[in-house]
């Protein structure tokens, strides 16, 4: 009979780990899908700024050779027009691929430290990995946000410090949460490499990175979606080694 009921409860700790496996099997999922969407919104509004500026100079000079034509020239004057037309049919298109990429925010009341123990959980093997168990000093945070989009804020902070400290013999992470003057504190600590001075000035630039195979749209991603949240984020070099990222996001 014991055996029989060690069985029955060894079978059922095996179907719980089974739904946990495919329950963050799910969150994984859907959190790639997310973060698809968000770099896909990001590289449209990179690439549309970047397409914007070269006709909006197009326009302009074209514009100008209108107005240096004589009237003998209508010829010339209603092709320039036309080359105008398309220039802002143009624009209206990539203005409409933009929009349909931004992804709106959902906001609700979310706790900040189900979202970070979500991460922590949807990160465990990276932080297996390396061996790296995060420093935790937390107070518990409810506030109006969109729980999915501070979570790729979070994970990308956190993704990051792992890679600054690759070579660091014993990695260290701290994370910190506190409410201060009505506002929530959000730090993330790390020993790692840290950024030079020009790294620093421009770590929240689109396409910035000294990633190999990195898009340099992670942290501008993280800047839009925490000023979204009329937060703020900044990041500076810690005394000794590594580096500290501070988000700030208002409670009410």
């Amino acid at each position: 009979r014991l055996v029989v009921l060690r069985t029955r409860d060894l079978k059922s700790e095996i179907f719980q780990h089974q739904q946990t496996q495919e329950a963050l099997f799910v969150q994984t999922e859907q959190f790639y899908k997310a973060q698809r969407v968000l770099l896909t919104g990001e590289m449209a509004s990179g690439i549309a700024h970047e397409l914007n500026q070269p006709l909006a100079g197009i326009r302009y000079l074209t514009q100008g050779c209108i107005y240096r034509l004589s009237a003998e020239q209508s010829d010339l004057k209603d092709a320039m027009t036309k080359a105008i037309q398309q220039v802002d049919r143009a624009q209206v298109t990539i203005k409409r691929f933009r929009n349909f990429c931004h992804q709106p925010s959902v906001m609700s009341h979310c706790n900040i430290n189900m979202i970070l123990d979500d991460t922590l959980s949807l990160m465990a093997a990276e932080l297996s990995r390396v061996q790296l168990k995060p420093q935790l000093a937390l107070e518990n945070i409810v506030l109006n946000g969109d729980a999915s989009l501070l979570q790729q804020v979070f994970v990308n902070i956190i993704r990051n410090a792992l890679d600054a400290m690759e070579d660091v013999a014993k990695p260290e992470l701290s994370i910190t949460m506190a409410t201060v003057e009505g506002q929530a504190k959000i730090e993330f600590i790390d020993n790692g490499k840290g950024l030079s001075p020009q790294a620093l000035e421009r770590l929240f630039f689109p396409f910035e990175t000294s990633k190999k195979n990195g898009l340099g749209l992670g942290m501008i991603i993280c800047k839009r979606i925490i000023e979204e949240h009329h937060g703020k984020i900044c990041a500076c070099n810690n005394q000794e080694l590594g580096l500290t990222l501070a988000i700030t996001l208002p409670l009410e």
